[in-house]
């Protein structure tokens, strides 16, 4: 049994040992935490979730994994309901676009009891307060009507299903008779001959249920009906049925009124119908005008047909046939007035022709009154298209672009059509990628929010916010965007992100964003317990790649980045040609207001382009720029200054060519105006002389056989440290490099890290004495990283490079900690001092996320300090405030304990009887710990 031993001390005693420390900016400490200090701060000792870590782009909310998405509705402000589902459940989500991005407000998930999963599932909005989800499960005709409401500002309620036999697996059409009750209307094939049938349903508020009334209306009784027909609302009690019958050489649509009783119960009312000149319906659409006119779409194989129907008194009349040549399956229409529409279509599945037309139906005959192509060649069998009005004479059109076989890009066009005129049209303006490759248009779904020009496109598992707007620039923009280490440029891309931390503590990453192609920068600025974002600017709205981001002076940075001359927006424009891409710099100051001074120049001082080339910078004010010539793929290298006034970029001193036929190439700053530059045959030492001329010493050949170099990091000692991976057995390795008398030379033998590596996916930094970089492990096992395992196989390596330290023959100090980020998302780790790092990487969800890393040289976490712990907190305190932390010996504890249990440090920064985290001590009273 365990007694006290407060007070003793000498033998068999022991003392106690106190210390106060201050708590850190915004941090709160309890009596009892388990602690720890980073930067002489105090900090509770408990891991944080990656799910809790801010994302990059809260414009991007990402679904639980495996959801496909089915609707997203706009339910007034800026509020929306998004519905998806997976196999297995319904996932419904109301959700708001804040300036802050996506925010969930609430959330059901339903479960499907069928053992194959749903086959078809529909969402109608009846009220501002209220909607139907409706859906079949597959080899069944039992379809489930559930009521969905959101009243107040938070709440999201579901009820419980009416399942009833439609006995159908066409169309089943849903329309708003009151505030408590609704239609419905099917074609059921279980009678002798097909029928289309129509019933009313009553909805209960207060229990949220649903119930039949009456008996279903039967309205058509023949074999030849089709499953699929239209069915619209033209006023209070009235509503009509657009239904297709198929004959021997020809179709006849038929439109019938259906009109609701006293009773709530369908009556079937007058009908008109019209010969087809096709037998093969593809599809049938009404878009209602006013209460008296709708238009009649009808697709058939190679035609796409328009008919005015006019409703008089108690009669419907047809106009007469519009007809337009269209073989693409897709096209959409929307309303413009009670008299006109805007229809898109695309002439052909080949090679066909995006085409936006106004018709005008105020007389019998639908006529055109303008047309305009939008993009010559749109190709694809999946190409489905989506007009979505924004107000205020604004549109997108989402469409797919299949550029080869196996790229599929799902794009919108911003529009701005009145009731007369389509406007101009820019491609490098007014187009956007809503993804890249290997995504076709007919999964994703679009939809207007509140009435700022901004939509939601949901799509692969995920929601993004994009604004648009006409004046005074034409633009259409993501806003903050995500990046990620290959995008859909037919694999032609060296380079997609850098990062640099400037003198004032900001860090601002330059970067390909994933979907768009666009150049964006992104700045965050440092804040209490970590970094919030500051400013996010798209510096290109054209494709591009091989961007380099350097301080020029304090708050002044530079941005080298090669875009495309013309974006690939059309696949005519795909061809890498001569004169198909430029050089770019944009030079601007960061301030806490934003950014100012901005200028973007060409890049005039070399003829080639650059395919790999970034700046370094210099002691003297000037930057060395270095990369690979895009024809003779030469390894050159120039100094440039950059000038306040006038262009901003300019040649200082002489174009120096340093190695031929070589991919690849990276510099890193030695000491002063020494560079090392490296290839994948030899490195060389450059000294920059005052007059910007470059000295190439001896190259040194590297003798590193079956070796694969991954980087250099420099020593912060004048010398370097060569990162390889030994090809016969995939092994981290290090050499080290020091310079003397204007050469390199190795200065040890190779060491093996015990580590193996596939590749570097981040840029190479010294983090406390430490080589620090992400790696994709090398295993012969095992799934890669994905979305729902995000540090599968991706690792931050700590390697030691003093080797004087390890001058007693000891092994290396080296360090590896899963680092949290899926394979293809381009990882930062950014050093900020000795014990913590910026990072970028991506959550258990996929959502990009930015975080500090938090090192001790035994422990590293991410978001906050879960490290080496100090001891427990004998006080509590807030941000500011002391608290007295017990290092050794008694600490007095307000909670029980179990004396004679040992305790550890829990995830929480609590006291845990579980063995997971490091050992804090041992309980020997019910209210003392003893620290070891």
């Amino acid at each position: 049994m365990y007694s006290s031993l407060k007070g003793m001390t000498g033998g068999g005693g022991t003392a106690s040992i106190k210390r106060a420390f201050q708590v850190a900016p915004g941090e709160t400490i309890q009596k009892d935490d388990v602690v720890t200090v980073v930067d002489d701060k105090l900090y509770r000792n408990r891991e944080m979730k990656l799910s809790e870590l801010p994302r990059f782009s809260p414009d991007v909310y990402y679904l639980p994994l495996g959801i496909e998405n089915m609707s997203v509705h706009p339910i007034g402000g800026d509020s929306f309901i998004h519905i998806g589902m997976t196999a297995t459940y319904i996932h419904i989500i109301r959700a708001e676009a804040t300036a802050g991005g996506i925010q969930v407000i609430a959330q059901k998930s339903l479960p499907v009891f069928g053992s194959e999963g749903i086959y078809k599932l529909h969402f109608k909005p009846l009220t501002a307060d209220t909607g139907i989800l409706y859906y079949l499960e597959y080899n069944t005709s039992q379809w489930a009507f559930r009521m969905i409401r959101w009243p107040g500002e938070e709440e999201l309620r579901v009820g419980l299903p009416y399942e009833i036999e439609l006995y159908t697996y066409g169309t089943v059409a849903v329309e708003s008779l009151s505030e408590q009750s609704f239609l419905v209307t099917w074609v059921c094939g279980k009678e002798p001959a097909k029928v289309l049938k129509s019933v009313s349903f009553a909805i209960n508020r207060v229990y949220d249920t649903i119930e039949i009334m009456g008996t279903p209306l039967s309205v058509e009784t023949n074999e030849t009906l089709h499953d699929d027909f239209a069915l619209s609302k033209l006023a209070d009690q009235l509503f009509v049925a657009s239904f297709w019958l198929k004959g021997a050489t020809r179709g006849t649509i038929v439109n019938q009124l259906l009109q609701i009783n006293q009773d709530g119960v369908p009556v079937a009312g007058v009908r008109t119908a019209v010969n087809t000149p096709n037998n093969n319906l593809v599809e049938l659409r009404q878009l209602v005008l006013s209460p008296t006119k709708f238009v009649l779409i009808n697709k058939l194989d190679t035609m796409l047909n328009y008919y005015t129907v006019f409703l008089e008194e108690t009669d419907l009349l047809i106009g007469i046939i519009h007809q337009v040549s269209l073989t693409d399956p897709f096209f959409d229409a929307v309303k413009l007035s009670s008299d006109r529409i805007l229809t898109a279509i695309n002439a052909g599945s080949t090679t066909g022709a995006l085409t936006l037309s106004i018709l005008d139906t105020a007389n019998p005959m639908v006529r055109s009154i303008a047309s305009k192509v939008i993009l010559s060649t749109v190709k694809g069998n999946h190409n489905k298209l989506q007009l979505v009005p924004m107000g205020n004479d604004i549109f997108v059109l989402g469409f797919n672009h299949v550029t080869e076989p196996g790229y599929n890009y799902t794009q919108a066009a911003m529009l701005r059509v009145t009731t007369e005129v389509i406007d101009v049209f820019t491609q490098q303006e007014q187009l956007i990628n809503i993804w890249d490759k290997d995504a076709v248009a007919e999964v994703f779904r679009f939809s207007p929010i509140g009435t700022g020009g901004r939509f939601i496109a949901a799509g692969r598992g995920r929601l993004k916010i994009y604004r648009c707007g006409w004046s005074p620039m034409r633009f259409i923009t993501s806003g903050i965007g995500e990046f990620k280490e290959a995008t859909g440029d037919h694999g032609f891309i060296k380079r997609t992100m850098d990062v640099v931390r400037l003198t004032n503590g900001y860090i601002a990453i330059a970067y390909r964003e994933r979907d768009t192609w666009h150049g964006k920068l992104s700045v965050f600025k440092p804040a209490d317990g970590g970094y919030q974002p500051l400013l996010s600017h798209t510096f290109s709205y054209s494709h591009i790649d091989n961007p380099s981001i350097v301080e020029l002076d304090p708050g002044t940075i530079a941005v080298q980045f090669k875009q495309r001359i013309v974006p690939a927006y059309d696949s005519k424009q795909l061809d890498r040609g001569e004169g198909i891409e430029e050089m770019k710099v944009m030079v601007a100051t960061i301030t806490e207001s934003g950014l100012t001074n901005k200028m973007t120049s060409g890049v005039t001082y070399l003829a080639q382009l650059y395919v790999n080339s970034h700046f370094t910078k210099l002691d003297n004010g000037c930057l060395l720029h270095v990369g690979v010539t895009s024809g003779s793929q030469a390894v050159v290298a120039q100094v440039v200054k950059y000038q306040a006034q006038g262009t901003a970029m300019y040649s200082f001193g002489r174009y120096l060519a340093l190695d031929y036929e070589r991919g690849n190439v990276e510099s890193i700053q030695l000491a002063g105006n020494k560079v090392a530059v490296h290839t994948f045959s030899c490195t060389i030492l450059l000294e920059i002389s005052s007059n910007g001329d470059l000295v190439a010493f001896e190259r040194i050949y590297s003798e590193l056989t079956n070796r694969k170099t991954l980087g250099f990091v420099s020593d912060g000692k004048g010398g370097a440290a060569q990162i390889t991976i030994n090809n016969s057995n995939n092994g981290l390795e290090t050499t080290s490099y020091s310079s003397l008398n204007n050469g390199l030379y190795q200065t040890a033998d190779t060491v093996a890290r015990k580590k193996q590596a596939f590749a570097v996916k981040s840029k190479m930094t010294n983090f406390g004495g430490r080589a620090a970089f992400v790696y994709r492990a090398r295993w012969e096992s095992g799934r890669d990283a994905s979305y729902d395992a995000p540090h599968q196989n991706l690792w931050l390596a700590l390697l030691d490079i003093d080797m004087e330290t390890d001058g007693d023959g000891t092994p290396p100090k080296d360090r590896f900690y899963p680092f949290p980020g899926a394979v293809d998302i381009v990882p930062v780790f950014i050093p900020l001092d000795h014990q913590s790092a910026f990072c970028v990487g991506t959550d258990e969800y996929g959502n990009q996320v930015y975080m500090l890393a938090y090192g001790d040289g035994e422990s590293l976490s991410y978001g906050r300090p879960y490290l080496t712990p100090l001891g427990v907190a004998s006080s509590a305190g807030n941000g500011g405030e002391h608290v007295e932390v017990t290092v050794r010996g008694i600490s007095e504890s307000e909670t029980p304990l179990m004396p004679g249990a040992v305790y550890y440090n829990g995830r929480d920064g609590k006291l845990c009887l579980t063995a997971g985290g490091k050992k804090i001590g041992i309980a020997i009273s019910e209210h003392e710990l003893l620290v070891e």
